[in-house]
């Protein structure tokens, strides 16, 4: 079969549809001169600059100013060292929630702010302030300056648990001791005990310990575990807050001696009380008796063994009167029938609580003795409630309970950090005279 001639212009190895009509175009190819071009199509997600937008946002595009659209529309060449891709829309940043006025709390100064305020390294302000180290004098009163300055303190939180400590110590009254007060009256409620409670907490806390009182039931000793050591006030012979603490394994003081091996802080009785009896016999021939409650405490035994000494001494028969407990209610009828006995042998009162100096002084009242005139009173231990309220304020020792607190403080932590053996303190009394005795 014989094979036809190319077309004229065409080319036998390529397909060219110019010679289909369509829509009633030429055969050549060639447009109507009086047709307008058509545009390109456009295809989907392209707009007709070539950008790789959509309509819509090249709209904005053109709405933000010609010269944006020209810039972001120019092809790769045109923008120097970004390739030619897709912008990607900004991720939106979470708005913060509003803050109402008032409410902002301010920044903590840290140990790196004094730091780089006084212009020195973190380990070096931490030497400074805590005074160790090898630090230059100069340089060390700049930091505590700056400390002072900014408002810096330290946080005690961390700093008991990197020296693995809770940083709370606990006071609580030996349970013998705590009989003194009426059943459910806690122990702070007696003044000598609340003021050894407010000079110990005091000096915990500027040795960067919290202090708790608890009261002495049983079910408080659960207790000792969350504390780091133990303040016993008024220890008694074979104490069973000592021996729990001992179980616990918990460092221990005591404000009253103690029969076991533990560090304690004391007043002198011994002699105090020879101060005492010395100023009942200053004016006349005294002839005292010791009015007590028990005799399981260290203090009560100290002052009976000092009266019986200076009694011996003097030669005065020594007289001794026993209430069945230390309150006021319980004290006041044994005192008042040992005053209007027809052969009492005393013209003197020594009591060993504050309370049983109030009994004597209300029951004298009652039998109408004059005091000082028929009958001097004196406490071995003072209290507001002997200088207020009474018809006759009555001389007392002031065993300075505060200083007490403070030093058994000092005493447990010093326990606490191993620089201190067992150690025995040792605080003078001082004599408050009023109405109740006749010597100034």
């Amino acid at each position: 079969m014989a094979r036809l001639p190319p077309a004229r212009g065409r080319d036998p190895g390529r397909c060219d549809r110019s010679d289909v009509r369509t829509r009633g175009g030429p055969v050549d190819g060639s447009r109507r001169a009086d047709r307008p071009a058509r545009r390109p199509a456009r295809r989907r997600g392209r707009c007709a600059r070539g950008d790789r937008r959509g309509p819509s946002a090249h709209r904005r595009a053109l709405r933000r100013g010609p010269g944006h659209a020209a810039a972001r529309s120019a092809p790769a060449a045109a923008r120097p060292g970004r390739p030619h891709r897709r912008a990607r829309r900004p991720e939106r940043r979470p708005r913060d929630p509003p803050v109402k006025r008032g409410t902002v709390k301010p920044r903590r100064i840290t140990i790196k702010d004094v730091a780089a305020e006084a212009g020195v390294s973190v380990a070096t302000a931490s030497e400074a302030l805590n005074g160790k180290g090898r630090v230059a004098p100069a340089t060390r009163q700049n930091v505590i300056d700056t400390a002072a300055r900014l408002g810096y303190t330290v946080n005690r939180i961390a700093k008991n648990l990197n020296a693995g400590r809770t940083g709370s110590l606990v006071l609580t009254v030996s349970p013998m001791a705590a009989q003194s007060t009426k059943p459910g009256q806690p122990e702070w409620d007696v003044e000598y005990y609340f003021r050894v409670l407010s000079g110990a907490s005091a000096q915990a806390f500027q040795r960067g310990f919290l202090l708790s009182m608890l009261p002495s039931h049983e079910s408080s000793r659960t207790f000792f575990s969350a504390a780091d050591g133990l303040i016993v006030v008024d220890p008694s012979q074979n104490d069973p807050l000592l021996a729990a603490a001992a179980g616990a394994g918990i460092a221990c003081v005591t404000i009253g001696r103690n029969s076991d091996d533990l560090s304690w802080v004391d007043n002198d009785f011994a002699i105090g009380t020879t101060t005492a009896l010395a100023h009942l016999a200053a004016t006349r021939g005294a002839k005292p008796a010791l009015f007590l409650s028990e005799t399981s405490s260290s203090y009560v035994r100290d002052e009976l063994s000092a009266y019986l000494d200076w009694c011996s001494t003097t030669g005065i028969e020594p007289i001794i009167i026993r209430s069945p407990g230390p309150r006021v209610d319980e004290a006041e009828p044994v005192i008042q029938a040992a005053l209007a006995a027809p052969d009492r042998r005393f013209d003197s009162v020594l009591t060993t609580l504050d309370t049983l100096a109030h009994a004597t002084e209300r029951s004298a009242h009652t039998l109408g003795l004059d005091i000082p005139g028929e009958l001097q009173v004196l406490s071995l231990t003072d209290s507001r409630y002997l200088d207020y309220g009474l018809q006759r304020p009555i001389t007392a020792l002031d065993l300075h309970p505060v200083r007490l607190g403070e030093i058994a403080v000092d005493l447990l932590i010093d326990s606490l950090d191993g620089t201190a053996e067992r150690r025995r303190e040792l605080v003078p009394t001082s004599l408050n005279v009023r109405e109740s005795t006749l010597a100034d």
